[in-house]
């Protein structure tokens, strides 16, 4: 992502959890936690899981193919990031 199109925040409810608030595109105001993420040893990839706290899209899920797309490319740059 050449530009955030997120922020980080933190939870509420849990002072060890973050949260992203999506601040552009499809998702906009929608806000998702990461619960998991796994190295893929045999496909040199990465896995993840995460839910929706939060959204204007009242039946918005983890399951929507396009908020995965989002949320990939969200923790990718985030990784990027740190790992600069």
């Amino acid at each position: 992502m050449s530009q955030k199109q997120y922020e980080i925040i933190p939870s509420h409810e849990d002072e060890k959890v973050w949260h992203i608030r999506i601040t552009e595109g499809d998702f906009v105001e929608t806000v998702i936690e990461y619960e998991a993420i796994g190295l893929l040893e045999e496909e040199e990839g990465m896995s993840f899981s995460f839910k929706v706290v939060s959204s204007p899209i009242e039946e918005l899920t983890a399951d929507d193919e396009n908020l995965q797309g989002v949320a990939g490319s969200i923790l990718l740059d985030i990784l990027d990031e740190e790992l600069k």
